[in-house]
């Protein structure tokens, strides 16, 4: 037998080296033992890639297949229909996505359609996604046999987490509410309450206050004081914000701010279903409501009483029961990694030892060549086989954190606005920049920022920034100019006057101030109560985009809903 020269050794990999070093053994026990080394080494590859993964977190969607020409015709044409411009990208999602994504994107219509003010189509959209839910976690024996069977899919229709099923029927509830209806506006909040109590595959303590409490608000405006006050309890007893806030007030206000952190796939495989703060990721600013007001001649009048985190649906979205949970549906992902490392690393030594048996003509290397080979593909074929993605899919358009007030005494006007602070902490000097003509001029200089303290007013006109002219620049290079590091000066040269003077300015971190919201929307003016409502983040077009690819749909049931929604939408 001739030895391999020393040339084709060096040429050798550290991995076929290693099955030359055994070949003295069987070809099995040569096999078990170089994959046992291997897979170490791999387990701790795998953990460094889901470290990374881990720290820079995103969204990853799968590959969709393309939506059709005439699909698409079809769907533009039903969007057409739609009552504003705006929502005819949700009208086109609907019609292309089909059944499967039906649920959430009834839900994106109904939320879009309440922060229009149009109830009719808010109605129709949140009944038909509630229906959907109802199917298989309605709290009866026909549902819980339905769940056991959707389940096992592999494919689901959406139905979505515990906390975007409650907030389903919570504005399906707001909706029986400015329908003048509250007995089914209680039972709405009520089923929300259930739905934060259920997932998937297990059960768990409920502990939404503000649902309960909402039930309790609903029962005081049919007349129930009596239910009012023990569906307030329930509220205080889950919720410790809700102790001392009675549910039977005339007027209640809602405004809800920031975002509900984000779905994403954790793991090697995308295959954990995670959740990820938005202000970790793109410094999305933080809030804090501190009364209401109602508008007038003079600015903002207050309105009596204080304002609480009645719903933090954010802590919901990322707890079951009131646990923080760091993933879901990991437990098929745990077998797929196990078996693709089986199948690498066999498939690895397979080849490696194929190629010293060749090189030197060793039997036992290329029996154990042929053993690592089989294992491979064995092992490849079951890795393949196991679908473990997580469900990324999610209602984007909720907010995270929903702010409640209350007062004794209704109120004449049809819309109040919501003191709102916003935390969005930014280092700089407090003011921003107008090009009037061939001048700049300083606007919305802040009060108490360095700007301000420096002497600096709205008005001024700005020649120049560290002796740098900006009479060209504009005023988005102006202000990228002005920007540095909290603790360091600019110097900026001003007119006032007619007097040119040099104003140095020491960069600060810089919180704003409190302000007026947008106008919060009388929807329920009731003869025992009102309900004002609002939001800080759009809910129509501008979140569309963060809604993932369209997924045309293949759903059995396609064509007729395509019909149904036709007919549910008047197109």
């Amino acid at each position: 037998m001739r030895a391999p020269s020393l040339r084709a050794c060096s040429a050798l990999s550290r991995i076929a080296l290693a099955a030359a070093a055994t070949c003295a053994l069987p070809a099995h026990a040569q096999f078990g033992g170089l994959l046992q080394s291997m897979m170490q080494a791999q387990q701790q590859a795998a953990q460094q890639e889901a470290a990374q993964r881990a720290a820079t977190p995103a969204k990853r969607w799968g590959t969709v297949k393309p939506v059709p020409a005439d699909l698409r015709t079809q769907a533009q044409a039903f969007a057409a229909g739609a009552k504003s411009a705006e929502m005819r990208p949700l009208y086109e999602r609907l019609f292309i996505e089909g059944e499967r994504n039906a649920t959430l994107n009834f839900e994106r219509i109904g939320l879009a359609a309440l922060s229009a003010g149009d109830l009719d189509t808010a109605e129709k959209a949140f009944e038909a996604a509630v229906a959907r839910i109802d199917l298989i976690y309605a709290d009866n024996p026909e549902a819980q046999k339905a769940k056991s069977l959707w389940t096992a899919e592999k494919v689901k229709d959406f139905k979505g987490e515990p906390y975007e099923r409650a907030m389903a029927y919570f504005y399906r509830g707001i909706v029986w509410a400015a329908k003048g209806d509250f007995q089914n506006a209680r039972a709405m909040f009520k089923q929300a309450d259930y739905q934060d109590t259920v997932a998937e595959a297990e059960a768990y303590a409920g502990d939404f206050g503000l649902m309960p409490y909402m039930a309790g608000w609903a029962s005081y405006c049919d007349g129930n004081e009596q239910l009012a006050k023990e569906f307030a309890q329930q509220a205080a007893k889950v919720d410790k914000g809700f102790v001392g806030i009675s549910a039977e007030q005339p007027v209640l206000v809602l405004f809800e701010t920031s975002r509900v952190p984000f779905k994403y796939g954790g793991g090697k495989y995308g295959e954990l279903l995670k959740w990820q703060q938005y202000e970790a990721v793109l410094k999305e600013p933080k809030y804090e409501v501190q009364g209401a007001c109602v508008p007038d001649a003079d600015g903002c009048k207050p309105v009596p009483g204080k304002f609480i985190v009645g719903g933090d649906v954010g802590f919901q979205a990322t707890t079951r029961g009131g646990r923080p949970i760091d993933a879901v549906l990991g437990g098929k992902a745990s077998f797929r990694e196990g078996a693709e490392g089986v199948a690498n690393v066999a498939t690895a030594v397979g080849a490696a030892s194929l190629d010293v048996a060749m090189l030197s003509g060793n039997r036992d290397a290329a029996g154990l060549g042929m053993v690592g080979m089989f294992a491979g593909l064995v092992a490849q074929g079951m890795a393949e086989n196991t679908q473990a993605q997580a469900d990324i899919r999610e209602w984007e358009q909720l907010q995270g954190q929903l702010w409640l007030g209350t007062g004794s005494t209704k109120l004449e006007a049809p819309a109040v606005r919501a003191n709102v602070q916003t935390f969005t902490q930014f280092v700089g000097v407090g003011m921003s920049f107008e090009r009037q003509g061939s001048t700049v001029k300083l606007v919305n200089v802040m009060a108490g920022a360095p700007a301000h303290r420096a002497g600096l007013r709205s008005g001024d006109e700005l020649l120049a920034v560290d002796g740098a002219p900006v009479a060209t620049l504009q005023p988005q290079d102006i202000a990228a100019k002005v920007r540095g590091n909290a603790g360091t000066a600019v110097n900026l040269r001003v007119v006032r006057n007619g007097e040119p003077q040099d104003v140095p300015v020491v960069r600060d971190t810089i919180t704003n101030p409190v302000v007026p919201s947008a106008p919060l929307k009388r929807l329920v003016d009731a003869p025992r109560c009102q309900l004002y409502w609002g939001r800080a983040m759009p809910a129509a077009a501008a979140t569309v985009r963060e809604a993932g690819p369209l997924e045309p749909g293949e759903h059995p049931r396609d064509p007729a809903f395509r019909g149904e929604i036709q007919a549910m939408f008047g197109a």
